[in-house]
């Protein structure tokens, strides 16, 4: 089963997208901020593939990112976000694809995060 390790700091939300996810195959750890997931990655790690939202208090999608960046670690991920837009640079930089822009819908999300997956790690995909 494929383990995504969710980052998502609405409640609700976060609740709709474990729910969803799971109906879909994946087997999902959710964590409410940046630095939960961080901490849940390395106690709880390895994941297949991270969904981390961008704006979350302690540490946004793109800081974690980073800091699994700079300890060397390219696990496939995709960021979602209502606002964030990734150049070109900075997608290849943390190895993702496009943001998904928030509303998204769980068959786009599941998309994505197989997408991201299949095109291996940090390879910017989808």
């Amino acid at each position: 089963m494929t383990r995504v390790l969710l980052a998502e700091d609405e409640a609700l939300l976060r609740e709709i997208l474990c729910e969803g996810l799971v109906d879909e195959g994946f087997e999902v750890e959710a964590a409410v901020d940046g630095r939960e997931a961080l901490r849940l990655y390395r106690a709880q790690g390895p994941f297949d593939v991270l969904l981390l939202d961008e704006e979350m208090p302690g540490l946004t999608g793109r800081q974690l990112l980073r800091r699994l960046r700079g300890d060397g670690d390219p696990v496939p991920a995709v960021i979602f976000s209502g606002n964030l837009v990734l150049d070109d640079g900075e997608q290849a930089e943390l190895g993702v694809g496009p943001v998904l822009r928030k509303p998204v819908a769980m068959r786009d999300i599941c998309a994505a995060l197989r997408a991201a997956i299949a095109a291996g790690p940090g390879s910017g995909a989808p």
